[in-house]
């Protein structure tokens, strides 16, 4: 019976050790693949002396696997822009990657079809370096991805649809390919996100429903072929602080509900085909420091309400068709640094008042009906950097307070009825 025991207690030792090795073989294997890949890769941190473990911008897991990559320069590619082919990093070999940073590093090709194999990757960013092609469909298996960023590259297909699968992500960042197609419907799935940036592309077609994505902060969907009117959704994104939907073909007028995204401070509008009067709502978002709004087809009076943007810092209003006098409350956001309202069909004389902005560094007023005389208290300008009060009906002399103007560079009084020039 002793025997017995002795045998099977000595064979359950064999087996444990058997496994043990083969585990221990495993690792080693690994090991040595994720070492291979590495040199094939070129990584520029490389030690002959010590466990690439050790060696900066990798970091291992208590296994001895790679977990982390993280490389933001072009250190040892001397002045090559393309020098690291991101396929040596084969996701078969690093399977316990949980966040890669390879951005402005000289990358090139294209991401590797079976990325989503990394299963628990939950930070993955490639912006700024050359790569190409599509959007492998395997990124939608990415489930614990929270911050995926491939921004400046060359990428050229669509959104895949897939994509709505990464429900942890809370930033997306595909700004600067060149994607194209209609944006996803299934972005609405993405109900933690906090930065959606797709500016810089080629997308088309309308907005989708967003109204979902309750939580974000920031949203840049400019420079793009996007159409349509504004969805009627947006005034549930109540957390947003900066919007920017500006160079693209908008149609139609700023919803009224816009008065909910009270936390925003930054809203370009500019370069659509917008119409309408200025909704007094839009004067509510008592928080804005940015609104640009120039270039659309806006009419009727600007309203003086427009004073109540205490803390504006630019406000551009050029190139529309507001019609009526300037009116005195704009020189009520003390802050304010740059003031562009030029080619409207604004009318009447300068405010006295706008020679109290200390911090005036852009006055742009040209190509619109303004009259009377300029008023000697713009000389007050002390950071006034570029007057344009070109192509007006202004009269009179040219006050002589204006050489109090220090730092002044660019000055156009041209297209007037002035009497005296500098």
């Amino acid at each position: 019976m002793d025997v017995v025991f002795v045998a099977n207690t000595m064979i359950i030792v064999s087996i444990c050790s058997l496994l043990i090795n083969n585990v221990v073989a495993s690792d080693v294997s690994y090991s040595r693949r994720e070492l291979k890949a590495l040199l094939d890769f070129g990584w520029p941190y490389m030690s002959s002396t010590a466990h690439h473990c050790h060696w900066k911008g990798i970091t291992c897991d208590d296994d001895g696997r790679v977990a982390e990559l993280s490389l933001q320069s072009q250190v040892g590619c001397n002045d090559e822009p393309r020098c690291h082919d991101l396929g040596h990093l084969d996701p078969f070999v690093f399977t316990s990657l949980t966040s890669i940073h390879l951005s402005s590093c000289g990358l090139y090709g294209d991401i590797p079809p079976h990325i989503g194999y990394l299963s628990n990757l939950s930070y993955l960013n490639l912006s700024h370096n050359h790569l190409e092609y599509i959007l492998p469909l395997s990124l939608a298996n990415l489930r614990e991805l929270h911050t995926l960023d491939i921004s400046y590259n060359e990428f050229s297909s669509v959104i895949p649809r897939e994509i709505g699968n990464l429900s942890e992500l809370t930033h997306l960042d595909l700004s600067n390919n060149r994607l194209e197609g209609e944006l996803p419907l299934s972005l609405s799935n993405l109900i933690k996100l906090d930065m959606l940036e797709l500016s810089y592309n080629q997308f088309s077609g309308v907005i989708p429903e967003i109204g979902s994505l309750s939580e974000l902060s920031y949203l840049d969907l400019s420079h793009n072929l996007l159409k349509g009117e504004l969805p009627l959704s947006l005034p549930n994104l109540t957390k947003l602080e900066m919007l920017d939907i500006s160079r693209n073909i908008f149609t139609g007028v700023i919803p009224s509900g816009i008065a909910t995204l009270s936390e925003l401070t930054y809203l370009d509008l500019s370069h659509n085909r917008l119409k309408g009067v200025l909704p007094l709502s839009l004067l509510n978002l008592t928080k804005l420091q940015v609104l640009k709004i120039s270039s659309n087809d806006f009419s009727g009076a600007i309203p003086p309400e427009i004073g109540c943007l205490a803390r504006l810092t630019h406000l551009h209003m050029s190139q529309n068709r507001f019609y009526s006098e300037l009116p005195i409350s704009v020189a009520n956001p003390t802050q304010l640094q740059m003031l562009k309202i030029y080619q409207n069909l604004i009318h009447g004389s300068i405010p006295s008042e706008l020679g109290n902005l200390q911090l005036l560094v852009v006055l742009d007023l040209s190509n619109n009906g303004i009259t009377g005389a300029i008023p000697s208290e713009l000389g007050n300008l002390q950071s006034l950097v570029d007057l344009d009060l070109s192509n007006n009906s202004i009269a009179g002399s040219l006050p002589s307070t204006i050489t109090q103007l220090t730092r002044l560079r660019f000055l156009k009084l041209e297209m007037n009825r002035l009497k005296v020039f500098l």
